[in-house]
């Protein structure tokens, strides 16, 4: 009887040390992979980033990526990559960000940034480049983040297309052709949201977009509740071998909010990433 006993007690030992040791849904595999990330904020202001129910969550999952471009970030007028800075600061974290100059849709005055965080330790060479559009083909042209890890140099470009605007999507070769042309010793990645859904475009003029073709598509999942496919992150083949891709939706790594309503106030796309063994 009284093994009997001890045996119980052990076995409710261990059940409850197993209560304590529930993975974090958001860790990486290992300490070797470095996660780059990209996520359409959803109209993310000041005020926003300071919310317990948006800013708090963006913060939350930003902090598993050691590189994140955000995309649809408002307050033109403020200075929002000292505002994450600090944010991330309150949250025990060092981050050093760099955000583009304001850019917006023909039919809207509403302007927009992307802005692109990563963590201090990798932020020495961390800089920008604003695509020089010089025929205006784009609402909001993409910018270029640059940074060095382990030696390795990395360039990250952001983009937002139009909704339904063929053209931007086709003329975006043109910014692929560039990345490359100029900076091929780079590690290159493109991504962001190019509202490339079914609600916007077909299947079969996707297929006719060379880089769509030639290189690797890393998000194989629907980003929104929607169930679209917007956000893209793509690579050449060589950077594709070394990386998976992941969408992270918002009902999986928030299950405390309770319902799609709630969950779309921090965004209605879902954070996409690309971990990557570089």
């Amino acid at each position: 009887m009284k093994n009997y006993f001890l045996s119980l007690l052990l076995f409710l030992f261990f059940i409850d040390c197993k209560t304590f040791l529930v993975k974090n849904p958001l860790a990486k595999e290992n300490d070797r992979v470095f996660r780059i990330c990209f996520w359409n904020v959803k109209n993310l202001s000041l005020a926003g980033l300071k919310r317990e129910n948006k800013g708090n969550y963006i913060l939350k999952f930003s902090t598993s990526c050691d590189s994140i471009v955000y995309i649809e970030i408002r307050s033109a007028g403020i200075d929002m990559a000292k505002a994450f800075e600090e944010a991330f600061q309150e949250k025990g974290e060092n981050y050093f960000c760099l955000e583009s100059e304001p850019k917006s849709l023909k039919i809207s005055r509403r302007k927009e940034k992307y802005l692109a965080c990563i963590k201090e330790e990798w932020s020495e060479n961390f800089s920008k480049l604003e695509y020089e559009d010089e025929e205006k083909e784009f609402s909001r042209s993409p910018s270029l983040f640059f940074f060095y890890y382990q030696g390795k140099k990395f360039l990250l470009v952001a983009f937002h297309s139009t909704p339904g605007d063929k053209k931007e999507l086709k003329n975006f070769q043109k910014v692929v052709d560039f990345a490359y042309k100029n900076y091929s010793d780079y590690k290159i990645f493109f991504g962001g949201d190019f509202n490339t859904g079914s609600n916007y475009q077909k299947a079969e003029f996707l297929a006719t977009l060379p880089y769509l073709i030639y290189l690797e598509q890393l998000i194989k999942e629907p980003t929104t509740f929607a169930n679209q496919r917007h956000d893209l992150i793509f690579t050449d083949k060589a950077n594709a071998i070394l990386c998976k891709g992941k969408v992270w939706r918002l009902d999986e790594i928030f299950q405390e909010v309770e319902g799609r309503k709630n969950l779309e106030k921090i965004s209605d796309h879902f954070p996409i990433s690309a971990d990557c063994k570089i």
